[in-house]
C-alpha cells in the first residue's frame, strides 16, 4: 500500500484539530477541566475540538456501571458555571443510556440545589418526564441529608413517592429518608404527600428511634402495626432496640411500644 499524500495528511490534520464537520475528539482533560472548575481550560477543549460528551466508563459491577461525562462531573464538584456554559454549548445531560447517573442525580446526591434547578430549567421536562428525570435526584438527595434541594425538587412538583420502574425492592425517597434517620427530610416528604404504607420498615425505624409522635401520626394515616418486613414487625424491632438502649432512649421507645399496643401490636 503507498503512502498517503500530502494532501491527504494535510486534510486529516485539519478535521483532527479543528473538528470539522462534526467530528470530535475524546478528551479526558475535559472531564478533568470540568471537575476542578477552570472555566478557560473548559472552553479551551471544546475551541480544539473535545467531544463534548465524551464518557469515561466504569463499567464495573460494584460500581453500578457508572460513567462519567463533563457535565455529570462538573454537577456532582458543584461548577455551577461550567455546567451552564456546558449547558448552552450542547452538553447531553445523560450521555448514555443504560450506564450511569443524569447530571442532576450527582448535583443531588452532594446537594448543589443551584445546579439541579439549572438543569431542571434548562430542560424543561413535561408532566410525564419530570420523574423519570428528576426523580434520581429526588432519591439520592433524600438519602444523603440535602435538605434544601428536596424542598426545592419538591416544590418544582417531584412525586415523593416516584421511584425507578420495574424495581423489585422500590426504594422512593420517603423509605431512603427513613433509612437513612433523615428525620426533617422524612417529614418534609410526609407532608408533601409522600405515602409510608407500602413501607413497614418505616415504622419499625420510628418506634425503634423512639419516636412515639411519628409512630401515632404513621398509624392514624392507616399504616398496620402488625405487618411485617424483613426483620419482623415494629413491635418486635422496637423491642430489641429497647434492650441494647441507655436508660432515656429506653424511655422513649417504650413510649413508641405503647402506642403500638394501642394500636393492636400482635405481642405473640
Amino acid at each position: 500500500m503507498g503512502k498517503p499524500s500530502p494532501f491527504i495528511l494535510f486534510l486529516a490534520g485539519l478535521l483532527l484539530n479543528a473538528g470539522y464537520a462534526g467530528l470530535s475528539m475524546a478528551s479526558p482533560e475535559l472531564l478533568t477541566a470540568a471537575g476542578q472548575g477552570d472555566l478557560p481550560g473548559v472552553q479551551a477543549q471544546l475551541d480544539q475540538g473535545a467531544d463534548i460528551n465524551y464518557t469515561r466508563p466504569n463499567k464495573t459491577p460494584e460500581y453500578g456501571y457508572r460513567v462519567h461525562t463533563a457535565l455529570e462531573n462538573a454537577a456532582g464538584k458543584g461548577q455551577t458555571d461550567i455546567v451552564s456554559l456546558l449547558l448552552k454549548k450542547g452538553a447531553s445531560v445523560r450521555a448514555d443510556k443504560w450506564y450511569g447517573l443524569y447530571a442532576a442525580t450527582w448535583a443531588g446526591q452532594q446537594g448543589h440545589t443551584e445546579i439541579v434547578l439549572l438543569l431542571l430549567d434548562h430542560v424543561k421536562p413535561g408532566a410525564d418526564e419530570i420523574n423519570p428525570l428528576f426523580g434520581p435526584a429526588l432519591i439520592s438527595a433524600a438519602r444523603n441529608g440535602r435538605e434544601a434541594t428536596v424542598a426545592q425538587l419538591l416544590d418544582r412538583g417531584l412525586d415523593p413517592d416516584w421511584h425507578t420502574p420495574g424495581d423489585a425492592f422500590p426504594r422512593p425517597a420517603i423509605l431512603e429518608a427513613s433509612r437513612a434517620q433523615q428525620e426533617k427530610i422524612f417529614l418534609l416528604l410526609l407532608d408533601a404527600g409522600g405515602d409510608p404504607l407500602p413501607y413497614p420498615q418505616i415504622l419499625a425505624t420510628a418506634a425503634t428511634k423512639g419516636d412515639a409522635t411519628l409512630v401515632r401520626r404513621l398509624i392514624s394515616m392507616g399504616m398496620d402495626p402488625n405487618a411485617k418486613n424483613e426483620h419482623g414487625p415494629a413491635l418486635s424491632q422496637a423491642a430489641c432496640g429497647y434492650l441494647g438502649s441507655d436508660k432515656e432512649i429506653r424511655a422513649r421507645i417504650n413510649a413508641a411500644i405503647e402506642v403500638l399496643l394501642e394500636a393492636g401490636a400482635d405481642v405473640n
